[in-house]
C-alpha cells in the first residue's frame, strides 16, 4: 500500500485530501507545515508527497526547494497543490524547484487519483528519477520567481485587506452584518503567512498576528499599547518616516524596502506595505501594515556580490572591482586636481612555492602577504588582488615621495620570513608605480604603466621603480621578443654555438660550452641576455633549457656518427627554472640515451644565484643529476650570496669564475684575492675550477700561476656555429 504525505495547515483541506485519497486504497499522513514535513518524510520517506503552498514556518516552495535538496528525498514525486498562487508565473516557479505537478485546488477525487497512480507508475519513477533528482536550476532565477511570487500576493492581499476595509466600512455604516464581518477579519487576520500589524490614527500598536511575531521576535505583549516607532531602526532618517506618513495619508498606501528594528535590536530589511483606512468622513482611523522578510534574500545577493567582486582567497576586491573604484577615485582626484598613485605589486618566488609546496601553501602565502601589506599599507588606501601572485593599491592625494615611501614600506614588510606549516618561506616584492595624472588618466593606462615599472624594478633587481614614458616603448619591444620568442621554439629558429675550454697545465682542449643565440627575421640578432629574461618571466625557460639540451646531445651525436672526437665534457646551461621539475635527471637521460649518448659525456652548469634561490630543493635535484651521472659545475661563482655549507653539499665538480673578477684580477688587488680565494677554496674542496672571460695571456698566466685548472674566453676561441666549431677544433 502506498504512503502519502499530505503538507496543508488547513484542518479542511487534509480532510477532504484524506478522505478521497483512502478511498483509493492509500495510506495517509498528514503535515501542518513544510519542516515538520520534512522531518517526517526523512524519517519514514512516502511514496508521494501533495503540499499546499501558502503555510506558516515553511511554505509549499521552501519545501520543494529543501526536498530536492536532499539527495534521499529528490526521487519522490512532488506535487504542489494550492487554491492561491494560481498565475502562470507561479506554476513556472513550482516547477524549476522540481516539483512534479503544480495542480489547483479542488480537483475531484477520480482526476486526483488518476494523477497520482500515473506518478507512481515504475516508468515515470524512472523518468523522473533522472530529470529531477538534480534539477538544473538558477538560483537567481528562482530568487526572481520567488519575489514577484511574494510581491503578486502581497498585492493580491493588500487588495483583499482593502475589499475587507470597504465591506467593514459599509456594514459599520450600515450596522449590519457586523459579527460576520468581525469573523472573516480575524481568519484573515491569524491565517496570514504576512506579518500584519495595525495601528490607530496616531500610529498605537492595535495588534500584531503570529507571522509579526515571528518576523520580528516580539511577542504580542511587547507591541501592544506601543508606538510604531519602536520597530524603527537607525537606517533611515525621521524624513523618510515622514514621507512614508504623507503618502499613506494622501494616496492611502506605500510599499518598499525598509530597515525594521527586531527584538534583539538588530537591524533586519522587510517588504513593507502600509495602508490606511478612513471612516465615512475620510478620516483616518487606522493603519494595516504588511511585511515580508528579505533577510535571507539580501544575504544570497551580498553572497553573489561577494563571489562577483572580492577574491575567495584573500577576502580583498577583485580586478572588476578595482577597475570600478579605481575610476571613481580618478574622477574625484581629477576634480580637486589631486595625485593618485597606482602601486603594481608582483611576489617573487610564488610560481616556485606553488609548485615545490603545493597551492594549499600558495594560497596561505597570498592571505599573509595581504594582512601584511594591509598593515603597511593603513586604512586610507584601496589594495585589491588583481590576479595570480599581482596585487594593485592605489592611494588617493599622493605625491611621488610619499609613494616611495608607501612602496619602501610595502617591500620592507616581506623582509622577515613567511611560516607556512613546518616551511620558512622567503618572499619579496618588486612594485611599479603610475602617477595620475601624469602618466595617465583611465584605470586601464595606469595599471598598464604600473606593470611595466614593476617589471622593470624586477629585471634591476630593485624593490620599487615609477613609471617612465620609455619605458612604454621598451614594453613594447619586450612584448614582440615574447611572442616572435614562442614561435622561434616552435619552428626551431634558435641557435646553438659552442666555444672551447682549454687546460692550463695542457694547453690542450678540455671540453666545449654550449651557448644559445637568436638571428630572428624581424628582430634581427637578439641578445641572449635580453630575451632569457623574458623567457624566464613568462614560463618559457624549461622549454629553452629542455630546447639546449636536446640540440646539444643532436650535435654530439652527428660528430660522433662523422667520426670526430671531442675532447672532455659537453657543457649545457641550465636554469633554476627547470630545477622547479623534480624529474629533470631522468629525462635529461632520455634525451642522452636516444642520442646514444652517456650521462658522463656531459656537464649542467647552473648559475650560483639560480641555485641558492632555494638550496634544499636544488640540492635535491643537483644530487638526482649526479647520480644520474652527469657531472656539475656552479657558474659565475662568487657574484651571488653563497652559503658555503650549501656549495659543500651540492657536490659540485667545478666553480666557474665568473669573469668580471678575471677581467679585473690584473689591476684590482680585491678582484685577483676574491679568484685566490675561490680557486683554493675549490681546491680544498676537491673541485676543479676554470676561467671565463679570459681575453689577454696575461690572464691566462696569473691563473696558472694560481693554479686554476682549465680556461675559456676570446683570447682561447670566441663561440661559434656547430660547422665552424668542428672545421676548427675537432678531429677526426
Amino acid at each position: 500500500m502506498h504512503r502519502i504525505l499530505i503538507v496543508d495547515n488547513n484542518e479542511q483541506s487534509i480532510y477532504l485530501l484524506r478522505t478521497i485519497l483512502e478511498s483509493k486504497g492509500y495510506a495517509v499522513e498528514a503535515a501542518e507545515n513544510g519542516s515538520e514535513a520534512l522531518n517526517m518524510a526523512r524519517q519514514n520517506p512516502p511514496a508521494l508527497i501533495i503540499s499546499d503552498i501558502l503555510m506558516p514556518v515553511m511554505d509549499g516552495f521552501t519545501l520543494c526547494r529543501e526536498w530536492m535538496r536532499d539527495t534521499k528525498l529528490a526521487p519522490i514525486p512532488f506535487v504542489l497543490y494550492t487554491a492561491t498562487y494560481t498565475d502562470a508565473a507561479d506554476e513556472e516557479l513550482g516547477l524549476s524547484l522540481g516539483a512534479a505537478r503544480f495542480l489547483l485546488k479542488p480537483q475531484d477525487g477520480d482526476t486526483l487519483a488518476a494523477i497520482i497512480q500515473e506518478l507512481l507508475k515504475e516508468p515515470y519513477k524512472q523518468k523522473f528519477h533522472s530529470v529531477h533528482t538534480a534539477p538544473e536550476t538558477n538560483e537567481s532565477d528562482q530568487y526572481r520567481l520567488y519575489s514577484e511570487a511574494l510581491v503578486r500576493k502581497l498585492d493580491a492581499k493588500v487588495i483583499e485587506l482593502e475589499a475587507t476595509r470597504r465591506v467593514l466600512q459599509h456594514q459599520i455604516e450600515e450596522r449590519r452584518q457586523a459579527d460576520a464581518a468581525l469573523r472573516l477579519h480575524a481568519k484573515v487576520f491569524e491565517q496570514a503567512h504576512e506579518g500584519i500589524m495595525i495601528t490607530d490614527a496616531q500610529e498605537q500598536i492595535l495588534s500584531v498576528n503570529g507571522s509579526f511575531c515571528l518576523l520580528t521576535g516580539f511577542d504580542e505583549e511587547d507591541l501592544i499599547g506601543k508606538q510604531a516607532e519602536i520597530l524603527r531602526s537607525d537606517r533611515h532618517a525621521a524624513a523618510f518616516h515622514q514621507e512614508i506618513r504623507r503618502e499613506v495619508t494622501g494616496g492611502g498606501r506605500w510599499q518598499g524596502e525598509v530597515w525594521i528594528r527586531n527584538k534583539a535590536g538588530e537591524a533586519q530589511p522587510v517588504w513593507l506595505s502600509v495602508s490606511a483606512l478612513t471612516d465615512a468622513r475620510d478620516r483616518v482611523t487606522h493603519h494595516i501594515s504588511l511585511m515580508l522578510d528579505l533577510g535571507e534574500k539580501k544575504m544570497q545577493a551580498a553572497q553573489i556580490e561577494k563571489l562577483a567582486f572580492f577574491d575567495t582567497i584573500t577576502g580583498l576586491p577583485n580586478r572588476a572591482l578595482l577597475i570600478d573604484r579605481l575610476e571613481q577615485i580618478l574622477a574625484n582626484a581629477a576634480r580637486r586636481s589631486a595625485t593618485v598613485a597606482i602601486f603594481f605589486l608582483n611576489l617573487t618566488r610564488f610560481k616556485e612555492i606553488n609548485e615545490t609546496r603545493g597551492h594549499a601553501a600558495g594560497d596561505a602565502v597570498l592571505r599573509e602577504a595581504t594582512r601584511r601589506f594591509n598593515t603597511a599599507l593603513g586604512s586610507e588606501t584601496f589594495l585589491a588582488r588583481f590576479g595570480g601572485d599581482e596585487f594593485v593599491a592605489v592611494a588617493d592625494h599622493t605625491d611621488q615621495t610619499e609613494s616611495a615611501f608607501i612602496a619602501e614600506s610595502l617591500a620592507l614588510c616581506l623582509e622577515k620570513p613567511l611560516t607556512v606549516g613546518n616551511d620558512v618561506l622567503h618572499v619579496s616584492v618588486r612594485i611599479g608605480i603610475a602617477l595620475s595624472p601624469t602618466d595617465g588618466s583611465s584605470a586601464d593606462t595606469l595599471i598598464r604603466h604600473a606593470d611595466t615599472a614593476m617589471h622593470r624594478a624586477r629585471a634591476a633587481g630593485k624593490n620599487h621603480m615609477f613609471f617612465r614614458t620609455e619605458m612604454s616603448a621598451q614594453a613594447a619591444r619586450k612584448l614582440q621578443i615574447a611572442g616572435r620568442l614562442v614561435s622561434a621554439i616552435h619552428e626551431g629558429a634558435l641557435d646553438l654555438h659552442y666555444q672551447p675550454q682549454f687546460s692550463l697545465a695542457s694547453g690542450l682542449m678540455s671540453g666545449a660550452e654550449a651557448l644559445l643565440r637568436w638571428n630572428d627575421a624581424e628582430l634581427g640578432i637578439v641578445n641572449p641576455g635580453e630575451f632569457i629574461p623574458i623567457a624566464e618571466e613568462r614560463g618559457l625557460a624549461a622549454m629553452i633549457g629542455d630546447y639546449v639540451f636536446s640540440r646539444t646531445c643532436e650535435h654530439a651525436r652527428s660528430c660522433r656518427e662523422a667520426g670526430l672526437a671531442l675532447p672532455g665534457k659537453l657543457s649545457v646551461n641550465v636554469s633554476a627554472f627547470q630545477l622547479h621539475d623534480a624529474a629533470i635527471a631522468q629525462r635529461f637521460k632520455n634525451i642522452c640515451s636516444a642520442a646514444g649518448l652517456m650521462p658522463q659525456n656531459l656537464e649542467i652548469e647552473l648559475t650560483e644565484t639560480g641555485a641558492m634561490s632555494d638550496p634544499e630543493h636544488a640540492m635535491q635535484v643537483l644530487l638526482s643529476l649526479k647520480q644520474a651521472g652527469f657531472s656539475l659545475a656552479i657558474d659565475d661563482f662568487g657574484v651571488g650570496h653563497s652559503s658555503l655549507v650549501y656549495i659543500k653539499r651540492f657536490a659540485a665538480d667545478k666553480l666557474k669564475i665568473d669573469m668580471s673578477f678575471v677581467r679585473g684580477m690584473l689591476s684590482d688587488a680585491n678582484d685577483r684575492a676574491i679568484v685566490t680565494a675561490i680557486i683554493n677554496m675549490a681546491k680544498g674542496l676537491g673541485m676543479r675550477t676554470i676561467a671565463e672571460g679570459v681575453e689577454q695571456v696575461a690572464q691566462a698566466d696569473l691563473l696558472r700561476t694560481l693554479g686554476c685548472d682549465d680556461v675559456q674566453g676570446f683570447y682561447f676561441g670566441a663561440p661559434v656555429s656547430p660547422t665552424e666549431f668542428v672545421g676548427r677544433w675537432l678531429k677526426e
